[in-house]
């Protein structure tokens, strides 16, 4: 039960700093936030939507389709 908590105060953790980057147009420490949360989720809805919003911020629409394809339905 202990590692399940300390995973998602890890995955909650790395969320917030992901959106305060991307609030702060702080592209690369956003996509870097969302690139860890990625490994506990890699399939997580809003975290694919805001990496997809992150790179075309980014000017990297490639990235962005690449994200927008993996969410799941």
């Amino acid at each position: 039960l202990l590692g399940w908590s300390g995973r998602a105060a890890r995955m909650q953790s790395l969320w917030w700093s992901a959106a305060d980057a991307a609030k702060a147009r702080q592209w690369s420490q956003a996509e870097d936030d969302l690139a860890r949360l990625a490994w506990y989720a890699p399939l997580d809805r809003e975290a694919l939507r805001l990496r997809a919003d992150v790179a075309v911020a980014s000017g990297d629409r490639a990235r962005a389709a690449d994200c927008l394809g993996r969410i799941p339905r």
